[in-house]
C-alpha cells in the first residue's frame, strides 16, 4: 500500500506501508463503497444486531460518573446545532474520516492518501454544502489577532560521531517488525522499501524526530541498547538493538 508526502524537491515521495498487514493496526483496507454498506447498518436491520445503532451511539461512563464524547468506536460531536456522529484516523500518508448526522441520515467520507490532506476539513466544508440549510447555527470563523508568524525550529547540534552510535537495527517483538537506522551526516534514516528513507533529525543527543515519530535511546553504560517510541497515540514502543 501506498501513500504520498511532499519531498524535500517540491515534488512526491511515497510512504511505503511496511508490516502493519501482519497486525491489527493499520491492516484493514476499505473503500468509499464498503464504508457507505456500513453506514447503512445504522439505519436498517444488516447486521443482525438487535438495537446496533443504540449500543454503537452509546457514550462512556468514567468511575467517577461523567460522560464523556467518546461510544463505541465512535465520538459523539455535534456540530452547528446537530448531532454528528464522527471517526477519523490516520496512518503514514493516509488520512481519513466518516461524518454521520443521523437525523438528516446524511454521511461524508473522506479518504485521503497524501500526509498534507486535512480530512476533518475537508469533511467540513462538504458538510457545509450538504446540509447548509439544515444547520441551526451558522458558522464561526476562527482567527487570531495579528499577521501570520513562521517559527524556525533547527535541529540540534549532535557530533556525527554520536549520531554513529545511535545507527544499527532494531527489534519490536511486539511488533514483529524489524527497522535499520542508517547515519546520514548530521541526522538517522529509516531504511524503506521501495522509498528514500525517513529522515529523524536529532532534538538531543538520545532524541530524535521525524514524520511526526520521536525515537528516545535507551544506553546501559556506555552501549545504546534500545530505543523507545512516541507517535500519536503510540506510547513507549520499545525496539531493542540487535547485535
Amino acid at each position: 500500500m501506498f501513500s504520498y508526502r511532499r519531498a524535500d524537491n517540491g515534488g512526491w515521495a511515497t510512504n511505503y506501508l511496511m508490516n502493519f498487514d501482519k497486525v491489527g493496526d493499520g491492516g484493514l483496507y476499505s473503500t468509499v463503497e464498503d464504508l457507505a454498506r456500513w453506514d447503512a447498518a445504522f439505519y436498517a436491520d444488516l447486521l443482525d444486531v438487535e438495537g446496533f445503532a443504540a449500543k454503537m451511539y452509546q457514550r462512556g461512563v468514567l468511575t467517577g460518573g461523567d460522560t464523556i464524547a467518546y461510544a463505541r468506536g465512535l465520538a459523539i460531536s455535534p456540530r452547528r446545532g446537530l448531532t454528528r456522529v464522527l471517526h477519523g484516523g490516520s496512518l503514514m500518508g493516509f488520512r481519513t474520516g466518516i461524518a454521520r448526522y443521523p437525523d438528516q441520515r446524511t454521511t461524508v467520507i473522506t479518504l485521503c492518501n497524501v500526509s498534507s490532506a486535512r480530512s476533518g476539513a475537508l469533511s467540513a466544508a462538504v458538510e457545509d454544502i450538504v446540509l447548509g440549510g439544515s444547520f441551526l447555527e451558522p458558522v464561526t470563523p476562527t482567527s487570531a489577532p495579528g499577521g501570520a508568524q513562521s517559527v524556525t525550529v533547527k535541529p540540534a547540534q549532535v557530533p556525527e560521531d554520536v549520531i554513529r552510535q545511535m545507527a544499527g537495527t532494531y527489534r519490536s517483538e511486539e511488533l514483529r517488525a524489524t527497522w535499520v537506522l542508517e547515519p546520514a551526516a548530521d541526522k538517522l534514516v529509516l531504511k524503506v522499501p521501495g522509498d528514500d528513507g525517513v529522515d529523524f533529525l536529532p532534538k538531543a543527543e538520545t532524541v530524535y524526530s521525524g514524520s511526526g515519530v520521536t525515537l528516545t535511546f535507551v544506553r546501559e553504560g556506555d552501549q545504546v541498547v534500545a530505543f523507545v517510541l512516541q507517535a500519536g497515540r503510540v506510547k513507549n514502543l520499545r525496539f531493542d538493538r540487535v547485535p
